[in-house]
Formats: C-alpha cells, structure tokens, sequence
C-alpha cells in the first residue's frame, strides 16, 4: 500500500507543481496573467518520438524508399530509425559562437557606437566581454527566426538536405552562427515574440 501511495505522490506532484506554476497571483492584473502564461507556453512541442525500426514507420520516405524524419501534424518530431543527427529536439540549439556575438554587436553600432533595439528604440548598455544575459538576446531579423530554420533542418529540406555530400548538421550550425540574420534586442521584446514576422 505505501508503494502505491509513493507511485501516487510521483505522478501527482508534477501535475500539481505544474498547476501552481501557471496560477496567476492574488491581485494580478488578466494582462499579466496573459502575458506570464504567453511567456511560459512552449515555443514548439517538446514531444519527440524515435523509432527503432523501419518496420513500423509509416511516415515520409526519401526517394530511395527509407524512413524521413518529420514534425508530424501534432508537431511531434517523429525521429526515422537510424537519424543520429543532433538539434532534433525541440529548443535543442547549437552553440552561439562568440564571434557571432560581437560581429552582431558590432554591426548594429551607430556612429557614436550607441546600438539601439531596432524595436522598441530603447537604448542597449553593454560592455562585450561581459554577459549578454538579461542585458539584449540574439534577436532574429524579420524572416529569419529559428523555429523556421529548425524545421527545415528536422524535415531534411534544402539547404539541410544533404545535396552534394554536404553534412546537414553543420550547414545547420553555420546558419544558426551567421551574423547577417541577427539584431541586438532587448530581452522583453525579443521574448515577447511581438516584433516577429508571421
């Protein structure tokens, strides 16, 4: 009996904490509580489904007749046997390279070496060589936000395809590390998804 009450609490207690996460404060305001719960909803699903055998795929197949990795209309990432590439997972990102960083920086500097977030007009303060972090976010240009290039990767469409011998994963992380498609931003407006492109 006490097993089953331990089993019990386990499965219990996510649901419960997960509840109390999402309950808005005494006295908040409904536009806070929206805004919170915006903040805290995933950005894409974090389910991922990895298959063992082509035997059981139903799924895309590639010219060839194999199993094709796809997000499937749930927006479950339905992994083909034998797809060890890495970033499958939702929120899964390569590593931002510091050069990334300071040539994104750089680049949005007026003539006085002031950047300024491209949404808000707000001024950015930063030292580079200290921490970004909750100072501005990479932000995405209009057109070029990641989930869009992530599921091109996941699906395997050009230019993560692997035409000419290339390997899909670094031509992933070469874009994902490419300053063109990136825009200092504050923080609240790149979070709040607000500025991007439909």
């Amino acid at each position: 009996m006490a097993s089953s009450g331990k089993a019990l609490k386990g499965f219990v207690k996510p649901l419960v904490d997960d509840l109390l996460r999402v309950a808005p404060k005494a006295g908040a305001r409904s536009a806070d509580v929206a805004e919170g719960a915006a903040r805290r909803a995933p950005r894409t699903n974090p389910r991922i489904n990895r298959h063992r055998s082509a035997d059981s795929w139903n799924g895309p197949r590639d010219a060839n007749g194999n199993p094709r990795t796809h997000v499937d209309d749930d927006g479950v990432v339905q992994v083909a046997p034998g797809d060890t590439r890495p970033y499958l997972r939702p929120g899964s990102r390569p590593s931002m390279r510091d050069s990334t960083v300071r040539q994104v920086w750089d680049d949005a500097q007026d003539s006085q070496g002031r950047v300024f977030d491209p949404n808000t007009g707000e001024r950015i303060d930063w030292t580079p060589g200290t921490s970004r972090r909750d100072v501005w976010d990479m932000g995405h240009t209009p057109g070029n936000e990641y989930r869009n290039s992530w599921d091109d990767y996941v699906n395997g469409r050009p230019p993560y395809d692997g035409a000419n011998g290339t390997d899909p994963a670094k031509v992933f992380r070469d874009h994902y590390n490419d300053p063109e498609i990136y825009q200092p931003e504050l923080p609240s407006a790149n979070r709040s998804r607000r500025y991007e492109a439909d």
